[in-house]
């Protein structure tokens, strides 16, 4: 019984990644290059509604500028799909999140970006974007006279 359970959930994850694979990857590979132009209100147009509400414009704009100092985007990895969830509340009704992470190159290094997507309907918008790279240490080490920033994006 219990390997039947595990079975399933196995076949559940894989039937949703394959899903996904025809529908949230295309739109990652497209919109990521976008929001890597490091231009404020390209990336602001890409968030969903919800977040753009919660986040405050001046904010956004200064977390981008952070983001540029890793330079041009250079190569993009393939998305690798973690997982979906499903959750409900009053404030913002029921809401499926489908969580990536990708690979990327930016003309300062190496970086990984974890990409949520908020999922309404197939249509899909950015629900969280996540930056990591050691070229944030790297130039907040050249650059140790700035004030500290904060080096992703809020939720």
């Amino acid at each position: 019984m219990v390997i039947l359970f595990f079975a399933l959930l196995g076949l559940w994850t894989w039937k949703e990644q394959s899903d996904y694979e025809k529908t949230a990857v295309p739109y990652l590979k497209s919109v990521i290059p976008e929001m890597a132009t490091w231009n404020s209100d390209v990336a602001w147009e890409h968030l969903a509604e919800g977040i753009r509400d919660q986040t405050n414009r001046d904010d956004h704009a200064k977390i981008i500028r952070y983001l540029s100092s890793l330079g041009a985007l250079e190569n993009l990895g393939r998305p690798q799909f973690r997982q979906v969830t499903s959750s409900a509340s009053v404030r913002n009704g029921t809401q499926k999140l489908v969580f990536y992470q990708v690979p990327a190159v930016f003309e300062k290094g190496e970086a990984s970006i974890d990409v949520t997507l908020l999922d309404e309907d197939g249509q899909f918008s950015i629900y969280a974007f996540h930056v990591r790279s050691m070229a944030f240490a790297e130039h907040q080490n050249g650059q140790s006279n700035e004030p500290e920033t904060q080096d992703d994006t809020p939720e």
